[in-house]
């Protein structure tokens, strides 16, 4: 049976490259210089540890807006789009001068009932509601196949507050636990997780101003029809943009009553993408690795990074930084979605925790060498994915969004990620790393040395890292 899967991989790595050489091919995306703002100052923030809790802030944050929404929704489709279309309803019917932009990553879940919904939106209100629907846009990238979509997961209402993470707009995206009364909406949901960990924030401050411009500049590249596939930096000449006027920013009680709202926190948007600063959040990433001094924390879904990501992180295991990392793991009871991140996971950390890569055949060799400081937690529970997108530097730095340690993060996605320079915040991310934790399984170092050896994990992960999850997620 594994010979036979074997060869169907290959079969279908061999279509694929051949594929891939009829499409356009995109910027060699090696880290550059992030497109971002310096640190805003000022900023409020509520961390929100649960799905459940980004879903109920949206909606109520849609409900309070008064003259702009812009929603970056990421895949949506179903109930959860049907329950925001008609929250739409009800406040665009309600706020005479509201005005709606709503970007739609299409999935396989967005079905043509779910397009007709939005349109029929567009059309009781025109020129007060806006659309894009736009799917992934495959690439080259060398013989490798790579696609490209707008991967940013974010809500701002009335240039004032903003929710921003690493959660679709899904209902089994949205939810951290399985319902007693959970549903299958369409055939694409037989290979979705039935519920996921992640995190996000609600926002109050300048830093939202900036995300909110990022907005409008992707929504006017995406809106020409412009090639991602052009080496040069797209500049849109005019953009939807306006500005929201003071009196239209009204403070929402339920934040600013807020027990657990932290206040005054220096904050910094970075955003990449093909044409927008191609590889940044991978720089980024790079960058505050390479200037850890203690510790390293991540909590992502799968850790596939490139080799400049990757090389930072062998440079700290070696220098001594503690490193820790919970992600999906291959074994059971994991899902099927968990297993495919988790199989490819699997032959990444041993060169994290000895600080070298080896080849396949140097396991005496690698037993040779002692253990550094890091340790690897596998998250399996079943029918739940870890999809957090999460890091800590030195119980200081958290950097939270929808940038993925992976190829298709660095070369084809449009990212956003913050950066977040607060203890206090760092502590509370941290606490929810403690709880994912204590649900996850500590890999040994004899587990980790059998998924890098072993013959049919580290084919499967390649084909996985080549066939899936690098051109794909």
């Amino acid at each position: 049976m594994l010979k036979k899967i074997l060869a169907v991989m290959g079969g279908l790595f061999l279509f694929v490259s051949w594929v891939t050489i009829q499409l356009p091919v995109v910027r060699d995306a090696h880290c550059v210089a992030a497109l971002c703002a310096p640190y805003t100052q000022n900023n409020d923030l509520l961390v929100l540890s649960k799905c459940d809790e980004a879903v109920g802030w949206k909606k109520a944050l849609i409900m309070s807006a008064n003259r702009s929404i812009e929603f970056s929704a990421g895949y949506t489709a179903g109930a959860l789009l049907e329950d925001t279309l008609l929250t739409f309803d009800a406040v665009l019917a309600a706020k005479p001068d509201l005005v709606v932009h709503f970007f739609i990553c299409s999935c396989p879940l967005f079905s043509w009932a779910d397009e007709r919904k939005v349109e029929v939106m567009a059309e009781r209100y025109p020129g007060r509601f806006h659309y894009l629907i736009r799917g992934m846009t495959p690439l080259r990238r060398g013989l490798g196949l790579v696609t490209s979509e707008n991967h940013i997961k974010l809500l701002v209402v009335d240039d004032h507050y903003m929710v921003v993470g690493g959660t679709n707009h899904l209902s089994s995206h949205s939810r951290s636990e399985i319902p007693s009364d959970d549903t299958i909406e369409s055939f694409a949901d037989f290979f979705n997780p039935r519920a996921c960990i992640d995190m996000n924030f609600v926002i109050k401050g300048p830093v939202v101003s900036n995300l909110r411009r990022e907005f409008f500049d992707l929504w006017a590249l995406y809106e020409s029809g412009a090639s991602l596939a052009e080496h040069s930096q797209f500049e849109p000449e005019e953009t939807r943009c306006f500005a929201v006027d003071e009196s239209s920013k009204h403070d929402m009680r339920d934040f600013e009553e807020h027990s657990d709202v932290i206040r005054n926190i220096p904050i910094k948007s970075i955003v990449c993408g093909p044409r927008r600063s191609p590889g940044a959040c991978s720089a980024e990433y790079a960058t505050l690795i390479d200037h850890a001094e203690h510790s390293i924390d991540l909590m992502h879904m799968h850790v596939t990074p490139v080799d400049e990501v990757y090389s930072s992180l062998l440079d700290a295991s070696n220098r001594g930084v503690a490193l820790t990392v919970v992600t999906n793991g291959p074994s059971a009871p994991a899902s099927m979605v968990s297993k495919v991140y988790g199989v490819c996971n699997s032959c990444q950390m041993l060169p994290l925790l000895l600080g070298q890569k080896f080849r396949l055949g140097e396991r005496d060799v690698a037993e040779t060498y002692p253990s550094n400081n890091c340790t690897v937690y596998a998250y399996e529970v079943e029918e739940i994915l870890y999809h957090k997108k999460v890091m800590v530097i030195d119980d200081r730095i958290s950097v939270v969004g929808s940038y993925n340690m992976g190829y298709k993060s660095h070369y084809g996605d449009f990212e956003a990620i913050l950066e977040i320079d607060s203890p206090i915040v760092a502590h509370q991310v941290k606490q929810t790393m403690e709880q994912d934790k204590a649900i996850a399984r500590q890999c040994d170092r004899s587990q980790l040395m059998d998924w890098y050896f072993g013959l049919a994990s580290r084919s499967l992960a390649l084909l996985g890292v080549t066939l899936i999850v690098g051109p794909l997620y």
